[in-house]
């Protein structure tokens, strides 16, 4: 059978479903149409049912698809995934009454179940090394939610200028491109990678009892379900909070969706060159911030302030609206503003800072008597905060990226810790995501309902993120602990590095940048950069000179700046490693004998990372164990695949 190329299945994948996703969103537009048109009488429990619905289903559906997937392959699942919602869309243009249209809008949200279908296809496509930017292009398809929210609404004006029913058409328009997509998806992928039909659901389902799924759902839970409740909120929050128009509101809330679809990609590639936990921790920690500062409400706010006391004992003999006199002694006050005076008054819209007004208001009479201490004028402090509007759209955009970063970081990870069940896996972690989606708008209006703040949302939202940021760290720090518990030990005890002689400024910079274009120090800061070359000894090494011999003590890590070094291994040569690698990696873990021996084949340049400089300073940042940790095993897995490119551990 013929194959498919992985950038062909890559494509069809990514077309395929962004047009399922843009139905998947469809009521979000026409029910909101058919209502405020008057063609369909439905209730605001009704609309909040026909809205939830299509979500729910897509949610639910995605773990039995993902199995499926795994079972017969992407190449069948998905074009007769999208052929059963073209049909739902033709039964929804038939519909007459709330009835049909939840059953047509139950039906058709399968739609949005195409995620992880998608995911395993195009994960099984591509080797591990290209995984995060797949998926990420493939996760682009998310725009189809902003294209239905800025297309859709014109063309059911269209549709209905001349006939009131037009709007039917939508969803045959919506069928039709399902009906195309699906006959172009079948002519154009093949499957890819070994069937699973004969594999167990017992054995299939097994990887849902791993803590891990369940880890990556929550993630998904707040960067995805994040997505798509706010994608569906911010048009209500934005009418009641700025009180701007509909069409203004989906403006804000394209803005959000946008950026979110445009940059999967883009978290993909980050999640390839950095790994994936370091972009959710850089996703986590801007999600919190942004979400904090939205949390603070638009706001006008009149409370009691600093009020002024009597010194002593006596009559008040003077009074105005700067000054209280008490016999002989005077106090100073605050006058009140005027009205239009009010920092609330005097913004014209583009006020993006806090402002504060104080005043104080006399509590005693001319002639009356005050004891000391007695308050002689209450203050009042006025905090106005104007929530700016185009302010928030920047940070609502900044937090839509961020989702789009964290989408395609969480699912980096499922391939590589479950190779042989992405479809399953994914389709559980993108149910609980998708739950999200469908769980969080009603906690927000219920919240909304409960406090009548609508800013309670982005206070879930923050909550979530700090969840899911301490949830990442534990694990990073359990991983340490089963991985590598020696150094988990050293880390806690955190001992003082003691730093090699200074080196020239030229040197030290020049040896960075060699360690800089080595993967396995890659993801290190400058400043950590700069503490490795401190700890280093640089070497000259003349050719034929012999390194380290095999059974010799592992005590160090061999950095070649300069040069080409031989391996041998009983006499066998088993590697060359040429400028710009390294060798004698392992001991930087166990210390053990050598495996084999160095020679110089020509003159090198080395840097000499003793081992016991190397752990003290790991011990000063977990962060870099764990990265290291991450570059030690991807280069013992290279060296497992090619055994002559094997480095002496």
């Amino acid at each position: 059978m013929r194959e498919t190329r992985p950038t062909t299945a890559l494509a069809v994948s990514t077309v395929a479903f962004t047009v399922c996703f843009a139905a998947w969103v469809t009521n979000a537009v026409l029910v909101t149409w058919l209502v405020s048109s008057g063609a369909m009488p439905f209730t605001d429990g009704q609309v909040s049912w026909l809205l939830a619905v299509p979500v729910l289903t897509g949610a639910l559906s995605r773990l039995p698809l993902g199995i499926l997937t795994d079972r017969y392959g992407g190449h069948l699942v998905f074009p007769l995934l999208m052929l059963a919602s073209a049909a739902s869309f033709v039964g929804l243009s038939y519909s007459s009454g709330f009835s049909s249209f939840l059953v047509a809008s139950l039906c058709f949200g399968l739609a949005g179940g195409s995620f992880a279908v998608g995911a395993g296809y195009v994960s099984a496509a591509f080797t591990r090394e290209r995984q995060g930017m797949a998926l990420g292009v493939f996760g682009i398809g998310n725009i189809g939610a902003a294209v239905t929210t800025l297309v859709a609404p014109t063309a059911l004006l269209w549709l209905t200028a001349d006939d009131p029913e037009g709007w039917r058409w939508l969803p045959r328009i919506y069928a039709a491109l399902l009906l195309t997509m699906a006959g172009v998806f079948a002519a154009l992928a093949r499957r890819i990678g070994g069937g699973g039909a004969g594999v167990p659901l017992a054995i299939r389902l097994a990887p849902l009892k791993n803590p891990a799924v369940w880890r990556f759902g929550f993630y998904y839970f707040l960067v995805f379900g994040g997505f798509v409740a706010c994608a569906q909120y911010l048009v209500p929050y934005s009418v009641n909070v700025y009180h701007v128009s509909v069409a203004t509101a989906g403006v804000l809330a394209s803005a959000f969706s946008l950026p979110s679809g445009a940059v999967r990609a883009v978290g993909g590639w980050l999640s390839d060159r950095f790994g994936a936990r370091a972009v959710m921790s850089w996703v986590f920690a801007v999600s919190l911030g942004a979400t904090l500062f939205l949390a603070i409400p638009r706001m006008d706010v009149r409370t009691p302030g600093m009020g002024v006391s009597s010194a002593g004992v006596g009559a008040v003999t003077a009074m105005s609206d700067r000054r209280i006199a008490v016999g002989e002694r005077g106090y100073d006050l605050d006058p009140a503003p005027l009205p239009a005076d009010l920092p609330s008054a005097r913004d014209d819209g583009t006020a993006v800072l806090p402002a504060v007004a104080r005043w104080h208001e006399p509590t005693v009479a001319l002639g009356e008597s005050v004891a000391r201490k007695q308050l002689l004028a209450g203050g009042t402090t006025d905090v106005y905060y104007p929530a700016n509007i185009y302010v928030f759209g920047f940070v609502v955009m900044v937090l839509g990226a961020a989702t789009g970063l964290g989408s395609a970081s969480v699912f980096k990870l499922i391939p590589e810790q479950f190779p042989g069940q992405v479809g399953t896996v994914g389709g559980m972690v993108s149910l609980i995501g998708g739950m999200g989606g469908f769980a969080l708008p009603l906690l927000f209006s219920s919240l909304v309902s409960l406090t009548g703040l609508w800013t309670t949302c982005w206070m879930i939202l923050a909550g979530l993120a700090a969840a899911c940021s301490v949830l990442l760290a534990w694990n990073l720090r359990q991983i340490l602990a089963e991985e590598a518990p020696d150094l988990a030990r050293l880390i806690e005890r955190r001992p003082v590095v003691a730093l090699g002689s200074p080196l020239e400024v030229a040197e030290a910079q020049t040896l960075q940048d060699a360690l800089k274009r080595i993967p396995f120090f890659a993801p290190l800061s400058p400043s950590e950069l700069a503490a490795v070359v401190a700890l280093g000894a640089p070497r000259q090494v003349a050719g034929g000179e012999r390194l380290f011999l095999e059974g010799d003590p592992g005590d160090a890590l061999w950095v070649l700046v300069a040069g080409e070094v031989v391996l041998t291994c009983a006499g066998t040569e088993v590697a060359t490693v040429t400028a710009g690698k390294f060798f004698g990696e392992l001991a930087l873990l166990d210390g053990q004998p050598r495996s084999a021996t160095a020679t110089a084949r020509s003159a090198c340049r080395v840097l000499l990372i003793p081992r016991s400089a190397f752990l003290q300073l790991l011990a000063k940042s977990p962060r870099m164990v764990a990265d290291l940790l991450v570059g030690l095993s991807a280069t013992i897995r290279a060296t497992n695949l090619a055994p002559r490119t094997h480095h002496a551990g």
